[in-house]
């Protein structure tokens, strides 16, 4: 009807699409329900957040990888990881709940893998953490104040960015069936990125330190 509004599942200001799988049809008064309890930070409970402020100190040692898609963040992580390690990837959350490949699951999923992901994360700060060694965490964070606030509130984080030329990265999703639809998100990611003092900046196994 006329009170409808369109609204993004993934708020504007945590990088979200204008792409129809990423919108939703609200009525007027659930929607400006759902903006305040953003604007609050309690969406869906706290649990449905990029950035969940719930979070406590991660009792074991975690590394951030972050980079654009296609970058190479998957290999980098997979050459890597201790052999018991805990990897948290909400790539790989989705496509399991979903049951496709890895970049086909549809923006309908990304609540429920977030929620999933965020209660992993919650984990870290209990005793169950203790059976992993290392826990590595996969997103794209091109703002440094985000990479910064994994930093802060996790206690004991690593940052590796990936930084795979825009060029290479959308060559790669171009020639790869399983990122239809990604294409121009490698230039999205690099339009944004900000570096941060500390991070381990890495192309393909060529890695540099930050001055």
């Amino acid at each position: 009807g006329r009170n409808a509004h369109v609204d993004h599942i993934i708020r504007k200001t945590e990088h979200a699409s204008d792409e129809i799988a990423g919108l939703q049809t609200l009525c007027a008064s659930c929607h400006g329900k759902k903006t305040r309890r953003e604007m609050q930070g309690r969406v869906d409970d706290g649990r449905y957040t990029m950035h969940p402020k719930w979070l406590r100190p991660s009792l074991i040692p975690v590394t951030l990888v972050c980079g654009p898609p296609a970058s190479g963040k998957n290999a980098y992580v997979s050459v890597h990881k201790g052999k018991h390690d805990l990897v948290i990837d909400v790539d790989a959350i989705a496509s399991s709940m979903a049951r496709t490949t890895t970049h086909q699951w549809g923006m309908k999923w990304l609540p429920q893998a977030i929620r999933r992901r965020n209660a992993v994360l919650g984990t870290l700060s209990t005793d169950k953490a203790q059976q992993y060694p290392r826990a590595w965490l996969i997103a794209a964070e091109p703002a440094a104040e985000h990479r910064q606030w994994w930093v802060d509130t996790l206690g004991r984080v690593d940052v590796v960015v990936v930084e795979t030329p825009a060029s290479t990265c959308e060559a790669r999703i171009a020639t790869d069936p399983d990122r239809s639809g990604q294409a121009g998100k490698g230039l999205a990611w690099w339009s944004t990125y900000t570096r941060r003092h500390g991070d381990k900046r890495v192309v393909g196994e060529s890695a540099c330190e930050n001055p």
